[in-house]
């Protein structure tokens, strides 16, 4: 988890084998502040910031990610 937290969405879709707007779209929070019982259970994130994260981070690689009403993140690939 720490080191695909600053991975690109690119970069975290191709060691996975998923298309980088899988990987927005599906951005997973694993609930580390849930109870015990909870924690590692997966659940579609509703916290904008992570792919507001994700987005600036893309940036510097030609990725552009643009959030929708729905909260969800647009890959754009430069090139």
């Amino acid at each position: 988890y720490d080191k695909a937290a600053y991975m690109t969405a690119a970069k975290l879709g191709s060691i996975v084998k998923v298309s980088e707007s899988t990987v927005v779209r599906f951005a997973i929070e694993l609930g580390f502040e849930e109870p015990r019982y909870r924690i590692g259970d997966p659940c579609v994130c509703t916290d904008r910031g992570i792919l507001e994260r994700l987005a600036q981070m893309s940036e510097p690689y030609g990725t552009k990610i643009t959030i929708d009403d729905r909260g969800f993140g647009i890959v754009e690939q430069k090139g």
